[in-house]
């Protein structure tokens, strides 16, 4: 899948979305080997 933009406001809209979830993030990324071990530990 590819994502096509043609207007600026487009590129700066997802990025700001994007700046958002990851500041948003509970986990780090370092953290995410535990969780999924965590995870799979649960399941």
């Amino acid at each position: 899948m590819y994502f096509v933009f043609n207007a600026t406001e487009q590129i700066r809209t997802l990025s700001r979305h994007f700046d958002t979830l990851i500041r948003a993030a509970v986990y780090r990324p370092t953290d995410v080997p535990r969780f999924l071990r965590q995870l799979r530990g649960e399941v």
